[in-house]
Formats: C-alpha cells, sequence, structure tokens
C-alpha cells in the first residue's frame, strides 16, 4: 500500500504543480534515458575462454581442451602417459553477443607431428547451455565429444604449440633417393641400401616408402617389394639397408622408385626443426656381432629405435646390410644394442645409423 500511496502521491504532485507541458509519461520518459534498460545488445558477449573436460568422463583417459584469447587447444589425456597428446590446435573466433548458442569454424594451425594430431584442415565447434561439442573421428569412426568447463593440469602443454602457424605445404618438395645399392648374399637374397632425403624446410614426412623391383637382362621382374620407413624430417636423409627377397639369378638391375607421400602423411614442424637426430657410439666389430650404444642427446623418450648397419668393400659396393631394433631408448642417455654379423670381413667399411621408429 505504502508504495502505491508513494506513487499516487508523486502523480498528485505533478499534477498540483502544472509543470508546464510536462507530464507523468514525461519524466518517466526522462529517468528511463537517464537509466536506460540493460539490452540484450548491451549485456557481455559470451566468454568461452577457458579451461573444459569431457563431460561423464571420470577415468584418467579423456579429453579435454583450452580455449585461449584467439586459439583453442584440444589434447587426449591417457591413463599412464605424462604427457597429453595433442589433437587439434586451432583458431578461436569470439561470440560478439550473449546468445547461450554459438558456432564456429576452427582453422587448422598445428604445426607439430602429433601422432593422434587430426589433420583436418578445419573444424566446426558448436556451443550450447554450457558445453561445447565437436566431432571426432578415429580408426574411420566418429563420435561426437561434448566438453563442460573445468580444471585439468596444463603444465605440460607447452606455449610454443600455440604460437607456431601452420605452413604451406602448397609448395611440397618431393622426397629424393640420394643414393642407393644393393648385392646377392649366399647366391640368392638381395640386400640392399637406400638414403632417402626430405629437402623440405617445414614439412615432415610420416611413413615415407619406396618399391624395390628386381629385373633379369631381359626386363623380366625378379622379385618386387615395398618397404615403409617410419618419419623423415625436414633436411633429414634416412638411410635405411636390409634383406629384401630372394631371386633366383643375380639381377641385371635393381630399381628404387618412392612411393607417393600422401597429405595425410605430411607433418607440419617449427623452424628449424625441434628432431635432434640419433647417434651411435662406441661401435666396435665382433666375430659374430656388431656392437655399439645409441646416444639419445634429446628430451624425448622412444618406445623404438631401429639401428642399421652397412658394410661396403672399398670401391663403396655394398657387401652386406642388417638391422635390429632397440626398445626402451631414454632421453639423455645411452643404450646399448647388438647386430648379428654374418661373416662381415673386419677391413669392410662400416657405417651405423639409428632413427625413431613409429
Amino acid at each position: 500500500m505504502k508504495r502505491n500511496k508513494s506513487l499516487l502521491s508523486l502523480i498528485a504532485l505533478f499534477t498540483v504543480m502544472g509543470c508546464g507541458s510536462s507530464t507523468v509519461s514525461d519524466s518517466v520518459q526522462k529517468a528511463e534515458e537517464a537509466n536506460p534498460p540493460i539490452t540484450e545488445q548491451q549485456k557481455e558477449p559470451l566468454d568461452l575462454t577457458g579451461l573444459w573436460i569431457q563431460e561423464g568422463k571420470s577415468s584418467e583417459t579423456r579429453m579435454v581442451a583450452e580455449i585461449k584469447e584467439n586459439t583453442i587447444g584440444i589434447f587426449f589425456i591417457m591413463e599412464g602417459d605424462e604427457d597429453p597428446w595433442t589433437y587439434w590446435i586451432g583458431t578461436y573466433e569470439k561470440p560478439t553477443d550473449s546468445s547461450d548458442e554459438y558456432t564456429w569454424t576452427s582453422e587448422n594451425t598445428y604445426s607439430g607431428n602429433g601422432l593422434l594430431a587430426s589433420n583436418a584442415e578445419s573444424k566446426e565447434f558448436s556451443y550450447k547451455g554450457g558445453k561445447l561439442s565437436y566431432s571426432v573421428t578415429i580408426q574411420g569412426e566418429t563420435g561426437t565429444v561434448t566438453l563442460v568447463k573445468g580444471e585439468w593440469d596444463t603444465s605440460k602443454i607447452p606455449a610454443s604449440i600455440y604460437e607456431s602457424g601452420k605452413t604451406s605445404q602448397t609448395d611440397f618438395k618431393p622426397l629424393e633417393i640420394s643414393e642407393s645399392g644393393w648385392t646377392v648374399k649366399d647366391g640368392k637374397w638381395l640386400k640392399y641400401f637406400v638414403d632417402l632425403y626430405n629437402p623440405n624446410d617445414t614439412v615432415a614426412v610420416e611413413l615415407p616408402g619406396y618399391r624395390i623391383t628386381a629385373r633379369d637382362a631381359n626386363g623380366v621382374v625378379l622379385g618386387t617389394e615395398d618397404q615403409i620407413l617410419s618419419i623423415i624430417y625436414p633436411g633429414q636423409h634416412f638411410v635405411y639397408g636390409s634383406q629384401a627377397f630372394s631371386v633366383d639369378e643375380v639381377p641385371a638391375s635393381v630399381d628404387f622408385t618412392l612411393l607417393d607421400v600422401k597429405d595425410y602423411n605430411r607433418k607440419n614442424t617449427s623452424t628449424p626443426s625441434p628432431y635432434q637426430p640419433l647417434e651411435i657410439v662406441n661401435t666396435a666389430i665382433r666375430s659374430d656381432q656388431f656392437v655399439g650404444e645409441i646416444k639419445n642427446s634429446s628430451d624425448e623418450d622412444y618406445d623404438s629405435v631401429i639401428v642399421i648397419v652397412l658394410c661396403k668393400n672399398e670401391n663403396g659396393e655394398l657387401i652386406d646390410a642388417e638391422i635390429t631394433f632397440v626398445n626402451d631408448v631414454h632421453a639423455n642417455s645411452n643404450t646399448a644394442f647388438s647386430i648379428r654379423n654374418y661373416g662381415t670381413n673386419a677391413d669392410a667399411d662400416v657405417s651405423f645409423y639409428a632413427y625413431e621408429w613409429l
């Protein structure tokens, strides 16, 4: 009642005073102009920056995200792995209004070599009612992942992962075979080596491959096979040698042909490439084995490393080629290896190579 009486009193006051042409509606309009109501346009725009976690995932394996001023990063957190796996680094377009629904197209800017990283050029993100969703394809199966705001440990995510932009691959240069050679061992086993070179400055190639084809003097095929390697970084040589297949006569020729590099096997890297080559040290040739140590000077642990040994004569012709795989090559340490020696001459020129094996 007091409120109604006060309002009536105010109306009466304006009526009694007779304020010229002013009316109650004029006064209310002036009050609204002095203190206009908050409109939808004047509300703060929707803010999606911050940390996100996969909805309904209480286990250690889940997807998480971090949205910054202009960037979104999405990662897999795997149970038993200390470091998150990068899935997506892309652009984030800030909403311009306070609507509770928002979508944007994120352009891929990831410049690393993450094995779980998406190869898509762009990805659609949708927000509604406190939930962020997007599609994920794993092993041919596509599903929708939903994230909600939540805390997770970002200390293992380097700042540089957001800073380096994706480089263009329009000028991708094909891999090259710098050198190759072959021999026939024990009258039937074709042994060979190839030296692959990546001439690109900022693009690594995962799963590079080549085809080996042996022919007789009439050009008839004696045998052929494809060989796939692990990864070759920008400016890196990958020297590989091994036994190929058996032949029933000494080939007249052996050709090495590079296989096509698929778009999804091209991985952008920063400049210069962060890859730290492995070294072979403390080598020796025993009567029945080649021995030495893999020196890993990087801060990365490798689950598996391939070691190749090539033996050549004084003319640079291949005598033998052998390989072995070594597991658990730890960062900043030396790891011993041995490779069976099948009677290589002690005077042979022996070379060792080691590479990360995916």
